[in-house]
């Protein structure tokens, strides 16, 4: 599979992605963010999601278990 490229901000699709989901999640409940909202918020293409990510689930786990406090 080819490396995903940088925006010229270099801010990455996996980026756009992770704070999308962030702000969807800040509007409306986890079960209703869909990929095709995260990936239009985002603006990457529905398979850049799932380049980086199984599911919406497995986005969410991700970002709690890095956002948790260390032990």
């Amino acid at each position: 599979m080819a490396r995903p490229r940088k925006d010229q901000e270099g801010e990455g699709a996996r980026d756009r992605i992770e704070r999308a989901f962030w702000e969807l999640l800040e509007e409306m409940p986890l079960r209703s963010i869909s990929v095709r909202m995260l990936s239009q918020r985002a603006g990457v293409n529905h398979n850049t999601f799932y380049y980086h990510f199984e599911s919406i689930d497995d986005l969410a786990l991700r970002q709690i278990g890095n956002n948790m406090p260390g032990e």
